[in-house]
């Protein structure tokens, strides 16, 4: 080891967390060092520096566990439609992306390949945020909750449900066996409502995980909800609980701010970000441990370790 690592690995000895006592996995540490070391080895004890993650978590099986998107496939930048892309929905077949800039809703074959086909969603108006498929309509709702509906060749049908009176700034919308979900990110919630758009008195929160909720879709047995002020994806049960285990960053493949829009179609999940322009279709979801965030020490500045072993 460096001399640097001798005298992090002497810090870690002679002061444990606990006042003595002996260190426990999953316990953070600042170890007061602006040394660069990813993992450090100490009396048979294996600390990850924040921001550092190992894949082959069968060597450390008492660690908490992630899920992230090492296992990410094909990307495609979508600003030849749009500079400032928005939502996704899947028909079954194809993925659409919502383009604000434009005000059209995009379609892409599942390889994220562009068909040549869009049309124009400024008919209802205002600038549309959130775009869902209900296997007969597309359903465009706009940031002040209205909700509008456009038929599978593009032709616009007329006003469908207002969520405003429950849901501030909305960011998104979406369907599921006769429920229609509204992202809100004004009130950092989730808004279910019936097939005809009628608010059924129930929703779950966010903000302990984000404070900026930006999409959401379902893969069983999991609602995954983006968030676009960190990149991160959190996944919930159907009743709104948060599955803390399964939350996974999409980073450094998109950017930390700007992830919008999320949809599953074919078996895979594709992501959108305003901020990176592009669409990224993730194969899988790779277990790994440690912390994907750089987390350090407020009062020295100083990044925190985590043991892992």
């Amino acid at each position: 080891p460096t001399d640097v690592d001798a005298l992090i690995a002497q810090y870690l000895i002679d002061n444990p967390v606990g006042g003595g006592g002996s260190t426990i996995i999953g316990e953070y540490k600042s170890l007061y060092t602006d040394d660069v070391a990813g993992v450090l080895e100490v009396n048979e004890e294996t600390w990850f520096k924040t921001g550092t993650v190992a894949l082959d978590v069968a060597n450390y099986p008492d660690a908490k566990q992630g899920s992230s998107v090492f296992g990410a496939g094909t990307e495609v930048s979508v600003a030849g439609q749009d500079t400032n892309p928005r939502s996704l929905t899947s028909d079954g077949t194809h993925v659409w992306m919502l383009g604000t800039s434009t005000n059209r809703l995009y379609k892409y074959t599942t390889a994220l390949v562009y068909t040549g086909t869009s049309f124009s969603t400024s008919v209802s108006q205002n600038v549309a945020e959130g775009v869902t498929w209900n296997g007969s309509a597309f359903v465009v709702i706009q940031s002040n909750g209205d909700a509008f509906r456009y038929s599978a060749a593009g032709v616009f049908i007329g006003f469908f449900f207002a969520a405003g009176a429950q849901a501030a700034l909305v960011t998104d919308i979406f369907y599921l066996s006769g429920i229609y979900w509204v992202v809100s990110r004004g009130n950092r919630r989730l808004y279910r409502y019936n097939s005809s758009g009628v608010y059924q008195s129930f929703s779950f929160s966010t903000s302990s995980q984000t404070s900026l909720p930006t999409g959401v879709t379902y893969a069983a047995p999991y609602y995954w909800v983006t968030a676009g002020n960190t990149g991160n994806v959190f996944a919930y049960s159907t009743a709104g609980v948060n599955q803390p285990d399964l939350t996974f960053s999409t980073t450094p493949l998109l950017s930390t701010y700007g992830t919008q829009g999320i949809t599953f179609a074919g078996g895979f999940m594709y992501i959108v970000s305003s901020s990176n322009d592009k669409i990224v279709q993730f194969t899988n979801l790779v277990p790994y441990v440690g912390d994907t965030d750089i987390r350090t020490s407020a009062d020295v500045g100083q990044p925190y370790y985590v043991r892992v072993k």
